[in-house]
């Protein structure tokens, strides 16, 4: 008779809640609704690094600037980019969920149907900062954005000033970190301080094209955030509560 200790079976069950539970809270796989993927065979490969990296649930989100189109001109092409990705779902792809990553500017709480960018079926809305600042008119408009009864998710954390990251987590605004940064030497030990203050409830490939590195990065975050990672996924999944998926199971 083999005997299994306790630190192997420990490891099995760290293991298999692993597997069954890595979420992707950022991605571009969307063929054609941006330049994350150009096609869908690109798109293919996509979801195929990301199954090898066993992840399960993947939110897709396609760049929306309100400087640059409308939101019905958005909304059409994104469902016209979706309804084509369908022939490429099959049962051991990623769950797909639709979302947008939505870059803040000015008045953009006083836009009608802002809702209908959050992920589907949910009031979680993917914010991206602009990079050369944020200050307290964007802040306000973030604010107006909960007063709405939306909840602002702010994407990529790690790429804004500290300050930035600190000011979310005062305002209880989830945050998402994306794996390369938190792969990399340099930028590590910030991240894991955002971890280890609560302000990350999201981990994100933000996959553009079909480079390996993508699925490579999110295994070593993985290892990388050791039992954080249960808690964040955690937190994931009651951000993704209620979402809607594109492909059903």
């Amino acid at each position: 008779m083999v005997m299994v200790t306790p630190k192997q079976l420990e490891e099995k069950r760290m293991k298999t809640k692993k597997i069954n539970n890595l979420i992707d809270f950022h991605a571009h796989i969307i063929p054609g609704a941006d330049h994350g993927s150009r096609s869908l065979e690109c798109s293919r490969k996509q979801l195929e690094l990301l199954s090898e990296a066993e992840i399960e649930k993947v939110v897709a989100t396609p760049h929306f600037y309100a400087h640059k189109t409308t939101l019905d001109e958005f909304l059409d092409v994104r469902e016209e980019c979706i309804e084509n990705m369908k022939q490429i779902l099959t049962e051991t792809s990623p769950t797909v969920y639709s979302a947008a990553e939505v870059l803040l500017v000015r008045r953009l709480d006083e836009m009608d149907g802002l809702e209908k960018l959050c992920i589907n079926g949910t009031n979680r809305i993917l914010i991206e900062f602009p990079l050369t600042e944020f200050d307290s008119e964007l802040e306000n408009t973030l604010l107006n954005i909960k007063e709405r009864g939306l909840c602002p998710i702010a994407v990529h954390i790690e790429r804004y000033e500290k300050s930035v990251a600190k000011r979310m987590s005062q305002l209880n605004i989830p945050c998402q970190v994306n794996v390369s940064s938190l792969a990399s030497f340099w930028k590590r030990r910030e991240i894991m301080q955002y971890v280890l203050n609560g302000t990350v409830q999201a981990i994100g490939t933000d996959i553009h094209g079909a480079d390996e590195k993508f699925a490579q990065n999110y295994k070593k975050a993985c290892n990388l955030l050791k039992d954080d990672l249960f808690s964040i996924m955690d937190l994931s999944e009651k951000l993704l509560e209620n979402a809607q998926p594109v492909n059903v199971k």
